[in-house]
């Protein structure tokens, strides 16, 4: 009888010594499942607060800034949080886009490596201030000198080169000078003068943007990170409207939400593909 109650002992001590290994992960578990989701409600106009610690390129080293805004939270500030924390992906879906610290926050996570896609509006990108095309410009030239002293960088087949498109025909502005066709090697591609065979040995990474080319407007205004939250409202992302609008923005983590403006955003994307493109009207093309 007593080996058999010495082996009952060591069974029991084994399997509470297993419960109270397995007991935090349990706990994790079940604060996971009963952690409310994120709702949250900004409004703007904005308060003018200092966001550099919020901006900081990656491997600056922590300090303060001294300049006289206040550093306290702002509704601007918030939203930088929120789309800062975005850890794979970063889908834009947004009729005006001109704020400078938005447009940091953009370039800061295509730096991390977060996949970026914007979807904007053909007229408005065009317009003086607009941050599209320096989006485009920094994503070019960040990887221009992340590679530096590599191959030259080319397009490779699953990504889109840059393109004229509709800005030759409605959206066309007289502040921007579009090219008529894509050189490869052309500092407008890829801010490299390269040639020949090396042009064709590594891939570029881009922040990726498609717009509209028709008579209306793509008016949405939303964000989705990391395709669990959903950012959206009222708010244009420009300064004009962050500082003195009356505006609002829900952040929300909703399943349901997330996943119908992910499909909007897909139907648009796909829509907006730069091959689907009518480039000359229908009368010229029959002269």
């Amino acid at each position: 009888m007593r080996p058999l109650r010495w082996q009952v002992a060591v069974v029991a001590a084994a399997g509470l010594a297993l419960a109270l290994e397995t007991l935090p992960a349990v706990f994790r578990w079940l604060w996971v499942r009963r952690r409310r989701p994120r709702r949250e409600v900004l409004f703007f106009p904005s308060q003018v607060t200092c966001t550099e610690a919020l901006l900081r390129s990656p491997g600056d080293a922590p300090s303060g800034c001294p300049c006289s805004l206040p550093h306290g939270e702002s509704s601007l500030s918030r939203l930088l949080s929120a789309l800062l924390a975005a850890r794979a992906s970063l889908e834009l879906c947004l009729f005006a886009f001109s704020s400078p610290q938005l447009g940091r926050a953009v370039q800061l996570l295509h730096q991390r490596g977060v996949r970026v896609r914007v979807v904007t509006d053909c007229d408005y990108m065009a317009l003086n201030g607009s941050q599209i095309g320096l989006l485009r410009k920094a994503a070019a030239k960040w990887q221009g000198s992340h590679v530096s002293g590599g191959p030259a960088p080319h397009w490779s087949g699953n990504r889109e080169p840059w393109r004229p498109s509709a800005w030759l025909s409605r959206c066309h502005h007289p502040d921007l000078t579009v090219p008529t066709t894509l050189d490869k090697s052309s500092s407008q591609s890829c801010e490299h003068s390269h040639t020949g065979e090396e042009a064709r040995t590594q891939v570029m990474d881009r922040i990726q943007v498609r717009h509209d080319q028709d008579l209306g407007y793509m008016h949405h205004k939303f964000a989705i990170v990391d395709r669990k939250v959903l950012i959206t409202g009222s708010l244009n992302w420009t300064t004009q409207a962050i500082q003195n609008n009356r505006e609002n923005v829900l952040i929300m983590e909703d399943e349901e939400y997330v996943r119908l403006f992910l499909e909007e955003f897909e139907r648009i994307w796909e829509e907006f593909n730069p091959t689907r493109f009518t480039f000359f009207p229908q009368k010229e093309r029959a002269r």
